[in-house]
């Protein structure tokens, strides 16, 4: 048993959802993606790739990684990871 009764009476909140419709799809749409600038995704070639490797077991941290290639501390990690390098 539900004691908040959101499951006991499905076919009582599913009319109250109905009696609120008209009001919901009068409102506004707000639709924040299309005022967000589209992502652009960098790839990093396989000559890229080692270059990053190569400077992280030179000792470059991952910020200075990230501005040089850039591209998200994630994928810089993730390429390490690959690698099998330290990437924290």
């Amino acid at each position: 048993m539900d004691p908040q009764g959101r499951l006991t009476k499905p076919t009582y909140n599913f009319g109250r959802v109905v009696e609120r419709l008209p009001v919901i799809l009068a409102g506004p749409v707000r639709d924040d993606r299309a005022a967000a600038e589209p992502q652009l995704q960098r790839r990093l070639t396989p000559v890229e790739v080692e270059t990053l490797v190569q400077e992280r077991a030179d000792g470059q941290t991952i910020a200075t990684l990230v501005r040089q290639f850039g591209v998200h501390r994630t994928t810089v990690m993730a390429h390490l990871r690959r690698i099998g390098l330290p990437h924290e």
